[in-house]
C-alpha cells in the first residue's frame, strides 16, 4: 500500500483528529502549533551540494549544477532527491512552514493545521491548513475550505499556494487538489524566489477574505429558489459555454447530460429547487458522470475541469 500511495519508508504524514482514508499516517488532536507539527513531521531539510566526479586517475573534477540533497539529524541518511542546475534556488521545509506559521497568526484562530507530509521520499512535501470549521449551506452538505502549500524538491515542482476543498493526505489527493485548481499560485526555483516568497504574505492575507466572500455567495445560492424552467436554461448554457468546440457526435453526448445534471438538480441533498442544487448538479456530473463520455480529442479542446466548473459557478452567480 505504502508504493500505490508514493509513500515510501522515510515519509512521514500528520493528519488532526480524523485518519486518512489509506490508514496511513499519524493522527494527532487538535490544539498543537502548525509549526510544532510540521517541524516534528518534515523533520529534515533540502541544501545543495556540488556536483563532482573522480576521473580514472582519482581526480576530482567539479560538474555544472547542484545535487539537491535531502539531509537529516545523522549525516549518513543524507539522499539525493535530484540534480539541479546552476540557478536553481531551494524552497526549503523551514520556509514553507513559516508560510502557513504566518497565515495562521493572522487569521485570529480561524486557520488550524488539517495535515502535513511528504511522499516520494521528500521529493513532495504540503502543508494544508483548514480555514474556518466548514460550513452547511443545506443540512448534510458540509464544505471545508483548505489553505493548500506545496512544494516540490524534485528539480521539476515548483512552490503552490492554493485554496482546495480535498483534504490531501497523500499522492492521489495532491493531483486532485492541484488538478482542481489551476489558479493558485506558482513560484518557481529561481533567483526570484525569496522576493516572491515574501510578497506571498501579503496574498495570505487576501486569501482568507476571498474565502469568507466565498462561502457567504453559497449561502446566497441556498436561499434563492428556482424554477425547474429556469434551470434547465442555465444547464443548456452551461454546456453550450463548456463545451464550444466539441464535433457533433460529442456535442450530441454533451446534451445528453442535462439529463443527468436534471436527475442530479432533482435530488433534495444537492438542493433541490435552488441555485445551490443547479450548481451542485452541475459539479456532480462534472466530477462523476463526464468521464469516458468524450472522446480524447474532445476531451482535451474542452479544457481543464475547473475552468469548466468556473462556467458553472459564473451562471448561477449571475442569476441570483
Amino acid at each position: 500500500m505504502l508504493e500505490q500511495h508514493n509513500i515510501t519508508s522515510t515519509d512521514k504524514i500528520s493528519l488532526v483528529k480524523r485518519k486518512a482514508w489509506h490508514g496511513l499516517g499519524d493522527v494527532i488532536e487538535e490544539g498543537e502549533s502548525i509549526r510544532d507539527v510540521a517541524e516534528r513531521t518534515l523533520d529534515w531539510e533540502v541544501y545543495r551540494r556540488p556536483l563532482q566526479y573522480t576521473t580514472n586517475v582519482g581526480i576530482a573534477v567539479s560538474c555544472p549544477g547542484f545535487a539537491l540533497v535531502r539531509g537529516g539529524r545523522n549525516p549518513s541518511d543524507d539522499t539525493v532527491l535530484a540534480t539541479v542546475s546552476d540557478n536553481y534556488v531551494e524552497c526549503k521545509n523551514s520556509t514553507l512552514i513559516t508560510l502557513a506559521e504566518r497565515f495562521e497568526e493572522q487569521s485570529q484562530g480561524r486557520v488550524k493545521l488539517e495535515t502535513v507530509g511528504s511522499i516520494r521520499g521528500g521529493k513532495q512535501v504540503w502543508i494544508l491548513a483548514k480555514v474556518g470549521d466548514g460550513y452547511s449551506p443545506i443540512e448534510g452538505d458540509e464544505n471545508h475550505t483548505y489553505l493548500g502549500l506545496f512544494n516540490g524538491h524534485d528539480g521539476k515542482h515548483g512552490l503552490r499556494v492554493i485554496g482546495t476543498g480535498v483534504r490531501v493526505v497523500c499522492n492521489n489527493t495532491i493531483r486532485m487538489a492541484l488538478g482542481s485548481n489551476k489558479g493558485g499560485i506558482t513560484i518557481r526555483h529561481d533567483s526570484g524566489l525569496p522576493q516572491a516568497v515574501m510578497g506571498l504574505l501579503d496574498s495570505l492575507d487576501e486569501f482568507g477574505k476571498v474565502q469568507a466572500d466565498h462561502i457567504e455567495e453559497d449561502r446566497a445560492l441556498v436561499r434563492r429558489e428556482v424554477s425547474k424552467e429556469k434551470a434547465g436554461d442555465l444547464v443548456a448554457n452551461y454546456v453550450l459555454r463548456a463545451y464550444p468546440n466539441l464535433v457533433p457526435t460529442d456535442r450530441d453526448k454533451a446534451f445528453q447530460l442535462v439529463d443527468r445534471i436534471g436527475d442530479a438538480h432533482a435530488s433534495e441533498p444537492l438542493g433541490e429547487g435552488t441555485l445551490w442544487g443547479v450548481y451542485n448538479a452541475m459539479t456532480f456530473v462534472e466530477d462523476h458522470n463526464l468521464n469516458g463520455k468524450l472522446s480524447s480529442a474532445a476531451s482535451r479542446i474542452a479544457g481543464a475541469k475547473s475552468s469548466r466548473k468556473s462556467i458553472a459557478r459564473e451562471l448561477v452567480l449571475g442569476a441570483l
